[in-house]
């Protein structure tokens, strides 16, 4: 499957991993090519290479804006955000997603979680894919560009 600027993934990890409420636990953007996502570690906004962030996240789902050219004004306000510190309670995964389209939109949909935002009716649900044989990678962040 081809990946279009704005398309979100929403993934799930192990509760050893992510204890994050709700089913599914993360939530990062990709430009077509590369992942931006909040990570806890290394405390900050960063950018990975879509197959690294494939790898390391067995469980995923993608949601595909219905509006692509808001998904394109959203990757352009997230690779602002390239850099930005990370806080679990204030701006993390899902704080990126939602200020980035909230810019895009003009709207803010106060999505406090990634269930959330696989409720909404901003997106299509695409390419679930869960592969129940996944080993930890040794290098957690393999393919880290930023």
């Amino acid at each position: 499957m081809d990946y279009l600027p704005g398309d979100v993934f929403l993934t799930r990890n192990t509760p050893e991993f992510n204890k994050t409420p709700g089913y599914w636990q993360h939530a990062a953007i990709t430009t077509g090519k590369i992942i931006i996502e909040g990570q806890e570690e290394p405390g900050k906004v960063i950018m990975v290479t879509l197959e690294g962030f494939l790898k390391r996240n067995p469980e995923r789902i993608l949601l595909r804006p219905i509006n692509k050219d808001i998904g394109l004004k959203a990757v352009e306000y997230a690779e602002d955000y390239v850099g930005v510190p990370y806080n679990r309670r204030s701006f993390n995964c899902v704080t990126l997603i939602r200020t980035v389209y909230a810019k895009a939109l003009g709207y803010d949909y106060y999505w406090l979680t990634p269930d959330s935002l696989y409720r909404s009716l901003l997106f299509n649900r695409f390419d679930y894919y869960e592969n129940k044989n996944w080993v930890k990678p040794e290098d957690w962040y393999a393919g880290r560009l930023v």
